[in-house]
């Protein structure tokens, strides 16, 4: 279940929150718009593999942790990694890539 949560979290920082969310993909790795769930987000493909997480006019100071799953249908050799966070301009980029294929992005 996704959902986005405002609120207390036991940190010394008052002012943390938590963004949960999913998103799928489509044909052609392109980002299935219909399979968005959560708030606070949007996320768009900026090449092969790489899907950029953008949290719009939240205030974004800065990142504590970033989890990133693969849900897939049938076993598959592709992980996800964090490939780059632009804490001033509220991004996040991550890179899926099938590990197989010599590194070979999905």
């Amino acid at each position: 279940m996704s959902r986005h949560r405002l609120g207390p979290l036991y940190c010394t920082n008052s002012k943390a929150y938590s963004v949960d969310g999913s998103f799928g993909i489509g044909a052609a790795g392109a980002v299935d718009a219909t399979d968005r769930k959560g708030v606070g987000y949007t996320v768009t493909r900026t090449g092969v593999g790489v899907y950029r997480i953008a949290f719009g006019d939240r205030p974004l100071l800065d990142v504590f942790a970033i989890m990133a799953n693969l849900e897939e249908a049938a076993a598959s050799p592709l992980v996800v990694k964090v490939a780059a966070r632009d804490i001033p301009n509220k991004t996040i980029d991550l890179r899926v890539t099938n590990v197989s294929a010599a590194g070979a992005a999905a």
